[in-house]
């Protein structure tokens, strides 16, 4: 990538608070990056957030690490607030925006930003909230609300080509030919499916034609939802859709899919939530690297993922077990040994457990040889088959599992306790 200086364009800023909130929860900051020669940028890139008091100079009143972001031909969202980090923690940002006229600065991989953008919207929204234009503010800020789950809760992988398939001769023949495969951008789920999110998806969906989705199972709120079908992850992904006004993916006879289960088609071009395909999948967890077996790297162990861990089974499992050990912090007795989604750290692109934890859905037919004969380009499965693909491996599967290129099928209409789900978005073009 080339070198990124501080060269910044502010798109928009907006509040993300919803109906009748009296303080704001976070703002949503979308902008565009461009580099030294005014090229938009590609890649990923970790942003924090300085607040000022004065367009040049003075003092920073606060600062927050967003983290990894990706930009996609230029363009970068995220959101921020409402308490600082570091120097900052416990500072309420909307405290020091209502109090003063300030200055945002960006930091764009260590450098920050030679320009800072006056703040105006956010006081001025806080006042309209208490005034006749409430409502109309409010309202449209719920039309925002499917974009703020999009900055919060997900991850925009770039497009581009990476190596698909197993490159240490470590799995099984699916996994072969090593082939080179190109994806469009594409917006994945930084963490698999919550319970709780399921549940707040599911109760809307059953008062809204969804009226066979399955409850589903689930540890605690914050562990990932299991127990799901094929045809359960993507009905909830429809009604995930409607719910934030969004085209849904899935339809069948060209209705929408919200009860049974036949086969749909998969409308890749709708703006609604989706599984990832197999290749979408696999780019994600890779999280850019090339030549590794993890998201990480080359080897495993309890530190890096909840799996069942045997370092005398498999050359790169370097746990010290020499028999299968489910992971000691989350072996409580009441399987699944699941972990709430984003204990462990995150890949390259930003996203949590692409190693263990639950298996994930993916929108693919599986075919054991399809790799001989994929397209190139956005491959989206074969065009029928008797199990669907899931990816990554589970709290109570081996090393080899884990393994990014590692392929399982699984029939669409059966659950189980190893799989779960994360939701996936087209990117506009």
């Amino acid at each position: 990538m080339k070198k990124i200086p501080a060269c910044l364009m502010l798109a928009a800023m907006t509040l993300t608070t919803p109906l009748g909130a009296q303080i704001p929860d976070e703002i949503h900051y979308q902008g565009r990056l461009t580099d030294s020669l005014g090229d938009p940028v590609n890649g990923v890139v970790q942003f924090t957030v300085r607040i000022y008091d004065l367009p040049t100079g003075g003092k920073a009143l606060y600062e927050e690490l967003v983290g990894k972001v990706g930009v996609v031909d230029g363009v970068y969202s995220f959101s921020f607030g409402p308490e600082g980090t570091g120097t900052s923690a416990g500072v309420e940002v909307f405290s020091i925006l209502d109090a003063a006229e300030c200055w945002l600065a960006l930091v764009v991989n260590g450098a920050e930003a030679d320009t800072r953008t006056r703040i105006l919207a956010v006081p001025y929204a806080m006042k309209a909230r208490e005034s006749e234009d409430a409502q109309a503010l409010a309202a449209g800020l719920e039309v925002l609300q499917a974009e703020v789950n999009l900055a919060r809760d997900f991850a925009l992988i770039p497009a581009g080509t990476f190596l698909m398939g197993d490159a240490f001769s470590d799995g099984d023949a699916d996994e072969l030919p090593l082939h080179s495969v190109s994806v469009s951008a594409f917006y994945i789920g930084r963490t698999e499916v919550t319970k709780e999110k399921w549940e707040e998806v599911w109760a809307w969906g059953l008062d809204n034609g969804y009226t066979d989705l399955w409850v589903g199972g689930g540890k605690s709120p914050q562990r990932p939802v299991h127990n799901v079908t094929w045809f359960d992850a993507v009905k909830w992904l429809n009604a995930w859709s409607e719910k934030d006004g969004l085209t849904p993916v899935y339809t069948v006879g060209g209705d929408i899919m919200r009860t049974g289960r036949d086969a749909p088609d998969i409308n890749y071009a709708a703006d609604g939530y989706r599984l990832p395909t197999e290749a979408e999948w696999e780019k994600a967890a890779r999280g850019g690297l090339e030549f590794r077996r993890f998201p990480w790297g080359n080897m495993i162990n309890h530190a890096f993922a909840n799996y069942a861990a045997n370092g005398s089974a498999f050359t790169y499992d370097t746990s010290p077990y020499t028999t299968s050990t489910y992971h000691p912090a989350y072996n409580d007795g009441v399987s699944p040994y699941t972990s709430q989604v984003g204990d462990f750290t995150e890949n390259g692109f930003g996203l949590h457990d692409m190693a263990g934890n639950l298996n994930e859905w993916c929108n693919d037919w599986y075919l054991e040889t399809y790799y001989s004969t994929s397209p190139a380009n956005d491959p989206p499965g074969p065009q029928s088959g008797s199990g669907r693909v899931f990816r990554g491996g589970s709290f109570d599967r081996n090393a080899q599992y884990c393994r990014s290129s590692a392929r399982f099928e699984f029939p669409p209409g059966e659950f189980d306790r190893h799989i779960g789900f994360r939701p996936a978005r087209t990117a506009s073009p």
